[in-house]
């Protein structure tokens, strides 16, 4: 099946209103079915994101106003089970589609909608509580066993953050994948090396300068999984050669090890464990380096 871009009004309200009213039926089995969540979150974004896509994007605040009346209307019996997955699902496809129309880098999107679903979820939490009279965050550390653990704000940060992000990273090939069976000639967008290690060792900058000078946790770690994530990924792209790419991944653990061993009593708790990750984050720096110079090459005249 391959689909077109929607022209007009009347084209684009019709594929508004197809895909809106199939988001209602996909809130109401999920408010129906137990375990149909599982399935269903991923079905949202990718919806969404096949919107944003065809449509017109003046026509996207009227198919977001659409989808929640509706959706909300016909499960109005569990109104916060839908609100839980269907905003988000709503919001990251979107994001996705539009991210996709503009060749965004694959990374990035990855990132962003990860952000997108941590803010989603910071915002609904208050929600959530109200709704059920409970303190959804006191629940899931009791669940978790940390109700007494010493860093339970940091933990739950962490959970947040690797939770959403492993949903926005499965989301997000699943949406691509399926997308490039519907628009095969879809352009696809080349990795900008420079970009992505700029970033990356702008954020690992920053938290290396956090993690020395002993400011909060938090701000620390969140460096650190930014940077760790895009490292890992220039990792990949930049080393072709899986031989290769197993000796550096060698050294780098090694590094880590010994960093860990030397410099972790000068840090406060629970800081120590990152200087594991510093190899992995100062990859970054090494590839920013490697890509201008080689850009200086290239720009040479012969």
């Amino acid at each position: 099946m391959k689909l077109r871009k929607r022209v007009g009004f009347f084209q684009n309200i019709s594929f508004i209103a197809i895909v809106a009213a199939f988001n209602a039926l996909l809130s109401l089995i999920n408010s129906l079915i137990p375990f149909a969540a599982f399935v269903i979150i991923f079905i949202f974004p990718l919806v969404s994101a096949m919107l944003a896509l065809y449509v017109e994007k003046k026509y996207l605040p009227i198919y977001i106003a659409i989808t929640i009346l509706v959706s909300l209307a016909l499960s109005f019996f569990n109104l916060a089970n839908t609100i839980f997955y269907l905003l988000p699902g709503l919001f990251v496809g979107i994001f996705i589609g539009l991210a996709k129309r503009y060749q965004l880098n694959d990374i990035f999107i990855i990132l962003i909608a990860t952000i997108i679903l941590i803010m989603i979820t910071i915002l609904i939490i208050p929600l959530i509580n109200v709704l059920f009279e409970i303190d959804f965050v006191s629940n899931i550390l009791k669940l978790l066993g940390l109700s007494d653990f010493q860093f339970k704000d940091l933990a739950l940060i962490l959970i947040l953050i690797i939770f959403n992000a492993a949903e926005a990273t499965i989301t997000t090939f699943i949406i691509f994948e399926e997308l490039n069976k519907i628009t095969p000639d879809l352009p696809i967008k080349k990795h900008n090396t420079f970009l992505i290690s700029l970033v990356a060792s702008l954020v690992s900058a920053l938290g290396i300068i956090c993690l020395f000078t002993n400011l909060h946790p938090i701000l620390v770690y969140i460096c650190f999984i930014i940077g760790v994530f895009l490292g890992i990924y220039l990792f990949i792209i930049v080393t072709t050669k899986y031989r290769l790419r197993l000796i550096n991944m060698g050294l780098f653990l090694m590094i880590g090890i010994l960093l860990s061993a030397f410099f972790h009593n000068y840090l406060v708790n629970p800081n120590g464990i990152l200087l594991f990750f510093l190899p992995i984050i100062g990859n970054s720096f090494f590839t920013l380096v490697y890509t201008i110079i080689k850009e200086k090459k290239h720009a040479r005249p012969h």
